[in-house]
């Protein structure tokens, strides 16, 4: 951290080394002690920065290598100094402001606590301070994993914990022990929680309204919550009303589920390089000003990522934030399948779609493909028959 800031402070160069000789003048130069960092291999060779002093020491090395040296960018507060004369006065504010929000978010000065139903948060502060953890603790020195494992097992009620910094706030999320769940009382119907054919009913109270070899939809009801009782009792008893239960048992059909996969004889890949570009803004009082980092993306294609870091003091937010955006390379690659890859890919991937729809507690009895093609479309279909219970609640 402190090492960063300090190049920061100095400026550094951005550097691209290209031609035949990069990996030998990459060698002298370790070999003679002169910095780098952030070293990136690219198509062309290197991009790597160093501090503006040592772009000097680098001409002997290319001449003797036959490599070349371009300066992609300029960074650090003398340019970003240059690039503001007009006005020094906000930006070197705007610079001790930020290095003292960068030294400041190096503690922790925020605790929320996530995922509590049952214990009581004051409980969940009073362990970790006792644990070393508290506002005002320095990151740098807290083994989060290690915290995690030491809160659950100081607490019974706790089944696992994480932490996880995010800027000045420590966020602690806990999963509680689940209590076991109340038997559900109240009168109801069984229904089918999806179509099937009846293979099995098992009741263990209500009244069956299927059997076997009956074809069932979803929402249909199965097993009635009214008790049964024999006919001769019926007869025997004038004005009787049929006592409301809750339904009890179990209807076991044969299910069916199924996918469909387009046969693709080309497939485009979209590859990250590792080559990537920041541009960090500093937004302040609605202002956005670029810190370092060109706007220009020097890449045909590419993902973008923005990541923002907000400041705040227990119920104040600071208006300043930090947004870094990321631009990453990407290299597009075209495959080509013959006829017979192709009709496999599509078969697997089929597979995979139909089976991620299958409970695990059910039984699969088959699974077959079914290939369809025409002129303008190829497609494979499989089907996966399962046997399973389908009684559920409403």
């Amino acid at each position: 951290m402190l090492i960063t800031l300090l190049r920061f402070l100095k400026g550094y160069l951005v550097v691209k080394a290209e031609g035949k000789g990069t990996e030998k003048f990459m060698n002298l130069s370790i070999i003679r002690g002169i910095n780098f960092w952030d070293v990136r291999k690219i198509r062309e060779g290197f991009i790597f920065k160093t501090p503006v002093q040592n772009f000097k020491k680098f001409r002997p090395l290319v001449r003797q290598t036959g490599s070349k040296l371009k300066i992609q960018d300029k960074a650090g507060l003398p340019f970003f100094l240059q690039r503001t004369k007009r006005r020094k006065g906000i930006a070197l504010g705007v610079i001790v402001f930020v290095s003292a929000l960068y030294i400041f978010s190096s503690f922790i000065w925020l605790i929320e606590v996530k995922g509590l139903e049952n214990i009581n948060e004051k409980e969940i502060l009073k362990i970790t301070r006792e644990m070393g953890v508290a506002p005002g603790t320095y990151k740098g020195g807290l083994e989060l994993d290690k915290l995690g494992k030491e809160l659950a097992r100081l607490h019974g009620d706790i089944a696992w914990a994480s932490f996880r910094t995010r800027g000045v706030l420590l966020e602690i999320e806990i999963a509680e022990h689940i209590p076991r769940p109340k038997m559900e009382q109240k009168p109801s119907n069984l229904v089918a929680s999806k179509d099937g054919l009846i293979l099995k009913t098992t009741v263990v109270d209500g009244t069956p309204v299927v059997s076997p070899g009956d074809v069932v939809s979803r929402g249909d009801v199965l097993i009635k919550g009214i008790r049964e009782y024999d006919e001769e009792f019926l007869q025997e008893v004038e004005d009787f009303k049929p006592e409301k239960i809750r339904a009890r048992g179990e209807v076991e059909a044969r299910v069916w589920y199924e996918a469909r996969q387009e046969v693709e004889e080309k497939k485009i890949n979209k590859i990250p390089t590792g080559n990537k570009q920041n541009v960090v803004y500093l937004l302040w009082n609605l202002q956005k000003i670029k810190l370092w980092g060109r706007d220009e993306v020097p890449f045909n294609q590419y993902t973008r990522e923005t990541f923002k870091r907000k400041w705040s003091w227990r119920n104040l937010q600071l208006p300043v934030e930090l947004i870094t955006v990321t631009f990453n390379e990407l290299k597009i690659e075209e495959v080509e399948f013959t006829q017979e890859e192709a009709l496999e890919r599509a078969k697997k991937l089929a597979q995979k779609a139909v089976l991620s729809q299958v409970p695990p507690e059910a039984e699969r009895k088959r699974l077959f493909f079914e290939e369809k093609r025409d002129k303008k479309n190829w497609e494979v279909r499989v089907v996966v028959e399962t046997r399973e219970n389908i009684a559920d609640y409403p």
